[in-house]
C-alpha cells in the first residue's frame, strides 16, 4: 500500500466482493462531484469506429459541455511556478481524467487500444480530429453505380423539362396572331388618334393642273413637248427675217 499516491493511500476501502481484491475509492477535487450521477454519461453515445466522426464529436462535446468540462479538451496543464499551482493542477487533473474517461468509453475497442496510452484528453481529442475530421468517405462499387444511375436520371429529367418548356413556348408563339406594320404601329391601334386622321396632302399635276394623277402619268405630256418645239420655230424665223432686212 505504501507505493500508492497519498490521495489513494488515505482513501476509504470499499467492501470487497467474494473472490476479488479490495477496491479503493478516492474523492475527486472540490471542482468535480464525487457522485456517479453527476459524471458524464457516455453510455448513450454510439461507439466511434472511424465513421461519422462529426456526429460522434458533437455528442461527446455536448455531454462534456453539460458538466462544464469542455475547456479540458483544449487546455494543457498549468505551468509550474504559477500562482496556486498545486490547486490548479489538482483541478486540471480531475477534469482531464473525466474527459479521458468519457472519450475512451465512447471509442470502439480497436480505437481505444490505440489512444489509451495517452494521458491527456486534449491530445486524444486533437489526434482524432486531425485524422477523421477530413477523412474521405469510402464508397463501394455498388454505391457508386447507384449514385451514377441517380445522376443520370436527374440529368434526363432536366433535359426533358427543358424540352417541354421550349415546346410550350414554341406553341405560344405559333398561336399568337402576327400583326403587320400598320397594325403593330401604336398610332394605328387607336382610332381616335388625331395623327391617324390627318390625310396626306394631294399634289397637282404640273403639266395639266389636275389632281387625279402625277406628271409622269399625264397624257398631255407629249403634246406639251411638241408645243415647245413649234414655239421655238417662229422665233427662229423672225430672227432670220430681221437679219436679212438689216443687211
Amino acid at each position: 500500500m505504501s507505493d500508492l499516491p497519498p490521495s489513494l493511500a488515505t482513501a476509504p476501502v470499499a467492501p470487497a466482493a467474494p473472490g476479488l481484491p479490495d477496491l479503493f475509492v478516492y474523492d475527486l477535487p472540490a471542482s468535480t462531484s464525487n457522485t456517479a450521477e453527476n459524471l458524464p454519461d457516455a453510455s448513450k453515445i454510439e461507439l466511434f469506429n472511424g465513421e461519422n466522426f462529426k456526429c460522434w464529436q458533437e455528442k461527446v462535446f455536448h455531454v462534456l459541455d453539460v458538466h462544464n468540462l469542455v475547456d479540458y479538451l483544449q487546455s494543457s496543464p498549468p505551468e509550474e511556478g504559477t500562482e496556486d499551482y498545486d490547486k490548479k493542477l489538482q483541478t486540471w487533473n480531475a477534469g482531464n481524467k473525466v474527459c479521458m474517461h468519457t472519450i475512451l468509453n465512447s471509442l470502439a475497442s480497436s480505437l481505444c487500444d490505440i489512444y489509451y496510452p495517452y494521458k491527456n484528453a486534449y491530445e486524444i481529442w486533437a489526434l482524432l480530429k486531425k485524422k477523421y475530421m477530413h477523412k474521405k468517405k469510402q464508397v463501394s462499387f455498388k454505391d457508386a453505380i447507384i449514385h451514377v444511375r441517380i445522376e443520370e436520371k436527374n440529368r434526363i429529367r432536366d433535359v426533358f423539362d427543358k424540352a417541354k418548356k421550349f415546346r410550350s413556348n414554341a406553341n405560344l408563339i405559333k398561336n399568337t396572331p402576327q400583326l403587320n406594320k400598320k397594325q403593330s404601329n401604336p398610332i394605328n391601334r387607336h382610332p381616335n388618334n388625331p395623327k391617324r386622321l390627318i390625310a396626306k396632302k394631294k399634289r397637282n399635276c404640273f403639266v395639266c393642273g389636275k389632281i387625279s394623277h402625277y406628271a409622269n402619268q399625264c397624257r398631255h405630256k407629249a403634246q406639251r413637248k411638241g408645243d415647245n418645239k413649234n414655239l421655238l420655230k417662229p422665233i427662229w424665223l423672225k430672227e432670220k427675217e430681221m437679219t436679212s432686212l438689216l443687211l
